[in-house]
């Protein structure tokens, strides 16, 4: 349920020709990943894959890559999520 403030204060915007803050936050972008962190990204999801299609064949290798994941900093929690999803 809307508050009638609130359609008293995009009617004021709205005459004074200036925009509400819906319309601010619709216009807004998206954050955007660092660009570290999207390399960190697709490399960790890279090394995942293969480490879990390693680790059915040689544990001592896929032990070795787990690893070198493991090690990366600035990865993001949608990486590792997805990772875990693999």
């Amino acid at each position: 349920m809307k508050n009638i403030n609130h359609f008293l204060e995009a009617a004021d915007a709205q005459k004074k020709g200036e925009k509400t803050d819906t319309q601010k936050r619709a216009e807004e972008k998206a954050h955007h990943a660092k660009e570290l962190e999207k390399l960190n990204d697709k490399v960790y999801v890279a090394l995942m894959d293969q480490y879990k299609q390693m680790r059915k064949q040689d544990r001592k290798a896929a032990s070795k890559i787990l690893e070198k994941a493991q090690k990366l900093k600035n990865v993001s929690h949608r990486a590792k999520l997805g990772a875990a999803y693999l």
